[in-house]
C-alpha cells in the first residue's frame, strides 16, 4: 500500500489506525482528489478492506462525528463488535481488549473521513465505545495499542479546547488529539488546528 493509500486506510479503519498511526501522518495536512477517491472507496460498505462497516450500523457513535466540518461533508461508517471487529487486527486489538477487560461484544466503533484539495482540508476521525471502561483507563490502553507498532512512542501533553479536556502528540508534520468521555474514546488527526477546534467543540 503506498502513502496515500495508507493515509487514506488510516482515516477509514480504526483497527489500523491504532496499528499504524505514524503511516498516516506522513500525509496529513495533503487532501486531494486522490486521497478522496481512495477513502469513499475503502469506506464503501458493499466491498474494499471494510466490508463489517456500514452507513449507520451504530448511529450513536456516528452522531459524534460531524456531518460537516468547515463546509466539507465527513463520510461517516460503523460497526459493532460482534460484527467481526478482530478480522482487522487480531493481534492489536485482541490485546486492547483485553487490557480494556471487555470482550468483542462489548466494543463499537465510528468512523469519519473528510477530504477537500479545494479548501485544503482533511479530517479522519474515529469514535470507539468500550461499555463500562472508564475514561483514565480507556485512554492508556489506547495509547499502549497505538504505540505497540511505533519504534518511538507518542508524546501526549494534556491541553483545553473549548473547556474540554484534550491530549495532542505531534506525529510527524500532523498532529493527534485524544479526547475521552466516560467510555467512549475520540482520536482525531485533522489537516490544522482550526479544524480540531471545530470538530472538538461540537464533540458532548
Amino acid at each position: 500500500m503506498n502513502r496515500l493509500r495508507a493515509a487514506a486506510a488510516l482515516a477509514t479503519l480504526a483497527i489500523v489506525l491504532i496499528a499504524c498511526t505514524s503511516a498516516a501522518s506522513s500525509n496529513a495536512g495533503e487532501p486531494s482528489t486522490d486521497a478522496a477517491a481512495a477513502a469513499s472507496e475503502e469506506l464503501a460498505p458493499d466491498g474494499g478492506i471494510l466490508p463489517s462497516l456500514t452507513e449507520g450500523a451504530v448511529a450513536d457513535l456516528e452522531a459524534w462525528i460531524p456531518d460537516a466540518v468547515a463546509g466539507v461533508a465527513m463520510k461517516k461508517v460503523s460497526m459493532r463488535g460482534n460484527e467481526s471487529l478482530l478480522e482487522f487486527d487480531a493481534d492489536v486489538i485482541g490485546t486492547l481488549l483485553q487490557d480494556l477487560g471487555v470482550s468483542e461484544n462489548e466494543v463499537s466503533l465510528a468512523i469519519g473521513v473528510g477530504y477537500s484539495a479545494t479548501v485544503n482540508f482533511s479530517a479522519r476521525m474515529f469514535v470507539f465505545r468500550a461499555a463500562g471502561v472508564d475514561s483514565d483507563r480507556l485512554a492508556v490502553a489506547f495509547k499502549k495499542a497505538t504505540d505497540s507498532s511505533r519504534d518511538t512512542p507518542l508524546d501526549w501533553t494534556a491541553t483545553t479546547i473549548d473547556g474540554k479536556q484534550v491530549e495532542t502528540a505531534a506525529d510527524g508534520p500532523a498532529t493527534n488529539y485524544l479526547y475521552v468521555d466516560g467510555d467512549v474514546l475520540v482520536f482525531l488527526v485533522p489537516s490544522d488546528q482550526e479544524i480540531a477546534a471545530e470538530i472538538i467543540s461540537g464533540l458532548p
